[in-house]
């Protein structure tokens, strides 16, 4: 190994470990090395795509997330297809939703929901948004 490939494994290895909290490779070994969605292998993801596969934030809350949740129960092995399928529905969602996502409606959300009144499908349903978004509103902003 050359000293620049070195350099460049040592620097993934510290991006991962900011990315999933040194959990990244405890998440794969416990998927057995593959893809949860397709089945796709660790060997095939490598072959494919010249990279290893990748390991994905289940409820989105990685180190861009205010809030981050790197636990192993949050954490799923998923091809690049697979990944990619799984950001294009979130961003869909994102770009349906964002209106909500002003600094009021973001504190009336929250304030609704810390009363007990109301579960998130009802808040969902006042700001016609999805029961998954008012969930993002209450768990990261």
């Amino acid at each position: 190994m050359n000293e620049n490939t070195d350099k460049k494994q040592k620097s993934r290895r510290g991006f991962f470990k900011f990315m999933f909290g040194g959990n990244r490779e405890k998440a794969i070994q416990r998927d057995g090395e593959k893809c949860v969605q397709c089945g796709m292998t660790r060997k095939e993801h490598k072959e494919k795509w010249g990279r290893d596969i990748t390991v994905d934030h289940i409820n989105g809350s990685g180190c861009n997330s205010k809030v981050k949740n790197s636990s192993l129960d949050n954490l799923q092995t998923l091809c690049l297809s697979c990944h990619g399928r799984k950001d294009n529905v979130r961003r869909k969602e994102y770009s349906r939703n964002r209106g909500i996502n002003s600094p009021d409606n973001i504190r009336d959300i929250k304030r609704l929901y810390k009363t007990g009144k109301y579960l998130q499908k009802d808040i969902a349903k006042m700001y016609e948004c999805t029961e998954r978004w008012i969930s993002r509103i209450t768990t990261h902003y």
